[in-house]
C-alpha cells in the first residue's frame, strides 16, 4: 500500500497545470478530503489506510488508520496540533498514537466537530461532547445528525440532521431553534452541508439550499438542485453546490468543466484554491472564474507565494549545502572517539602423531615396542577493544572537514547570492505587468522572462515553488492575468490584432 502512494505522490509531483478554466485532475485515488488549520492550509486526506496531509505540493504521512478496507470514514478534522475523525468503528485521535476515544455499541458516528469549544459528534440519535474521556450526550434528535458548525462567537452549535436544522446554545445548555423539513427522502447524507456567510447560513438537505439568517432567525429555501446534494462549500465567496449531478452556483450555471464524474462527493476551500473529490483529486485555481483580477487581488496572491527564506532553506537542502550538515558531521566525528576498534582472533591447532618401534637381536630374534600415538586439538579464542584517546582532543579528520566546510560554504554563498537575485528579479517583473498602459507584445514578454525566472529559482530548489504554487492554487496566475487584461476585448474574445 506504501508502494501505491508513493506512486500517487510522483503523480502528483509530476502534474504540469494546461488551460485555464475548470477542474484539473491531480490523479490521486482519495476516499476523503478535509480542512487542515486556519494557519495551516493543508488538506487532510484519507488513502486506505493512511491519513495524509497535502501541504506546498508534497504529501506527507499522518497516521495509518485501524480497520478493514471498505471502513467508512465520515469525517476528519483538526484542532490545537491534534487530528480526529470518525469512522464506522468510532471516534479515533491522533497526537503521536493513535487512540480510540469512543465506540458507539449501535451506532455510526456521521458528524464531527472539534474546535475551541470542544469535541462534539452526532450518530444516529443525538449530538455527543466528548469530555474527560467519556461521552456525554447533549440533544436528542432521534434521527441522523448530518452536520456540525461551531459558532464561538455565539457559543452554540448548528446541527443538521435528516428532519431538523437546530441552534444549540451551549451557554444555556439548550436548543432555541429548530426548523424542521416538510420531507426527507435521503436519510444517509454526510459532508459539509452547513456554510457562514457574515449575518446567514446556509444548510442543505436532500435537494434543497436554505438560507437562515441569525438575527432574524428567519429560514427560507433559496436554491433547488438537479439531484441529490453531497455538500456546500463557498469557494471565493461564490456558493458552490454539489452531489449526484455535478456543481452548481446558486444562479443555477455549471462549476463542473474537466469532471469525468458527475458524483462530486466533496469540495474544501483552501485559500486561493479549491479542491474536489469525485472519482479522484481535482484542483481548482478559484480567480480563473473572473474576467480580470484585481491590483488589490493580485497583491494577496503575491502575498501567498512562498518568501524569499522558505526558497533558501529548500535551495540549501536540495544542494546538499546546510550549515547543519558540517555541524553533524563535526559532533558525529567526535562520537567515533569513543567507539573502540573492535577485533577478533581465532586459531584453531589440530595435532596427530603415530610411532611404532622395533628391536633386532644379534640372535635374529625381535622385539616391537609399544605404539606411540598423540592426538590433541587447541582452540585459541582473542577479543581485543582499542580506544584513540587523543581524537577526543583532535582528529585528523578535522583537517578535512574543514576543507569541505570552505568549499561548503563558498558553494552555499554562490547558490544563495544566485537565488536572491532570481527571487527578487521574479517580484520585479511581478510588479511591471501592473502598469495598465503596457501594449500586449510588452506584457507577453515579461510574461516568459517572469517563467523563465521561475523555472531557474525551480531548478535552484528541486521544483519546490512550482510545487508550492500548485498546492496554493496560484501557479501561472501571471500568465492568466496577461491573457485577461490584455488579450481578450469587452465581448470576452481575443483581441485581434489590426
Amino acid at each position: 500500500m506504501l508502494g501505491r502512494s508513493l506512486i500517487l505522490l510522483s503523480l502528483f509531483l509530476s502534474i504540469a497545470t494546461v488551460g485555464f478554466t475548470g477542474w484539473k485532475d491531480l490523479s490521486l485515488n482519495i476516499f476523503h478530503i478535509s480542512f487542515m488549520g486556519k494557519g495551516e492550509q493543508s488538506l487532510l486526506l484519507f488513502s486506505y489506510p493512511f491519513i495524509w496531509q497535502l501541504k506546498d505540493g508534497e504529501l506527507l504521512k499522518i497516521c495509518r488508520v485501524r480497520g478493514p478496507s471498505d471502513m467508512i470514514v465520515y469525517d476528519i478534522d483538526e484542532y490545537d496540533k491534534e487530528v480526529f475523525w470518525v469512522s464506522s468503528l468510532g471516534l479515533f485521535r491522533f497526537n503521536g498514537v493513535v487512540e480510540r476515544l469512543f465506540l458507539p455499541k449501535t451506532k455510526d458516528i456521521f458528524a464531527l466537530s472539534v474546535g475551541p469549544l470542544g469535541i462534539f459528534f452526532g450518530t444516529s440519535n443525538g449530538l455527543y461532547k466528548f469530555s474527560d474521556e467519556s461521552a456525554l450526550p447533549i440533544l436528542s434528535t432521534n434521527s441522523n445528525v448530518l452536520d456540525i458548525l461551531a459558532l464561538p462567537d455565539r457559543q452554540g452549535l448548528l446541527i443538521l440532521t435528516s428532519t431538523r436544522f437546530i441552534f444549540y446554545d451551549l451557554s444555556q445548555e439548550k436548543q432555541v431553534f429548530s426548523y424542521v423539513f416538510s420531507s426527507n427522502r435521503y436519510v444517509d447524507q454526510s459532508g459539509q452541508l452547513i456554510a457562514r456567510d457574515k449575518d446567514r447560513v446556509l444548510f442543505a438537505i436532500d435537494d434543497r439550499v436554505y438560507e437562515w439568517f441569525i438575527a432574524s432567525q428567519e429560514v427560507r429555501p433559496v436554491y433547488r438542485y438537479p439531484g441529490h446534494i453531497n455538500g456546500i462549500c463557498f469557494v471565493d465567496g461564490d456558493l458552490l453546490v454539489y452531489g449526484s449531478s455535478g456543481v452548481f452556483g446558486l444562479d443555477g450555471q455549471e462549476r463542473d468543466s474537466g469532471l469525468r464524474s458527475r458524483d462530486v462527493k466533496k469540495i474544501v476551500a483552501l485559500d486561493m484554491a479549491a479542491y474536489l473529490l469525485s472519482d479522484k483529486l481535482y484542483v481548482w485555481q478559484s480567480f480563473q472564474s473572473q474576467g480580470s483580477i484585481s491590483k488589490a487581488r493580485i497583491f494577496d496572491i503575491l502575498n501567498k507565494e512562498p518568501d524569499i527564506l522558505t526558497l533558501q532553506e529548500k535551495a540549501m537542502e536540495f544542494a546538499g549545502v546546510s550549515p547543519d550538515k558540517i555541524i553533524d558531521w563535526r559532533r558525529r566525528l567526535k562520537k567515533r572517539a569513543l567507539l573502540p576498534e573492535f577485533s577478533i582472533d581465532m586459531d584453531l591447532d589440530n595435532n596427530r602423531t603415530l610411532s611404532d618401534s622395533v628391536a633386532v637381536s644379534s640372535s635374529g630374534s625381535s622385539n616391537v615396542g609399544p605404539d606411540d600415538k598423540t592426538m590433541y586439538k587447541a582452540v585459541g579464542l582473542g577479543i581485543s577493544l582499542d580506544w584513540d584517546l587523543k581524537e577526543l582532543i583532535w582528529s585528523s579528520e578535522e583537517v578535512s572537514i574543514d576543507t569541505r566546510a570552505k568549499l561548503n560554504t563558498e558553494l552555499r554563498d554562490d547558490i544563495l547570492s544566485q537565488l536572491n537575485q532570481l527571487y527578487f528579479e521574479w517580484k520585479r517583473q511581478q510588479v511591471k505587468l501592473l502598469d495598465k498602459n503596457l501594449k500586449p507584445e510588452k506584457a507577453l514578454s515579461l510574461l516568459f522572462k517572469i517563467q523563465k525566472l521561475r523555472a531557474d529559482i525551480d531548478a535552484l530548489t528541486g521544483g519546490f515553488l512550482s510545487r508550492a504554487l500548485r498546492q496554493r492554487g496560484i501557479l501561472d496566475w501571471e500568465r492568466d492575468f496577461v491573457m485577461n487584461h490584455f488579450f481578450v476585448d469587452e465581448e470576452g474574445g481575443e483581441k485581434e490584432e489590426k
